[in-house]
């Protein structure tokens, strides 16, 4: 009688323990190999970066051609038409 009480101790207390390390292998395996969501982080990480280097050269760009443009000329407008008559000497 006692020996099967520590009979089903021990057993229960193997059982616990492996179940124990499958658990926990499975949580390594989730928490160390990229996942599917991993996957996609990284491919959105790589969109990001590209468009964030489209963006700079842009802004590079309009930099360039604001600072090789002409001045914006004034214009005398009619009260009445709203029309652009002529430009204003000095500017």
């Amino acid at each position: 009688m006692l020996q099967a009480f520590i009979m089903k101790r021990i057993a229960s207390a193997i059982i616990k323990k492996v179940m124990e390390k499958r658990a926990i292998k499975k949580m390594q395996k989730y928490v160390e190999k990229p996942n599917e969501l991993d996957i996609q982080m990284t491919a959105t990480r790589k969109k990001l970066a590209r468009f964030g280097e489209t963006l700079e050269e842009v802004e590079k760009e309009i930099a360039i051609l604001k600072k090789d443009s002409h001045p914006i000329r004034d214009f005398v407008t009619c009260d009445c038409c709203k029309k652009k008559l002529k430009q204003i000497k000095g500017k």
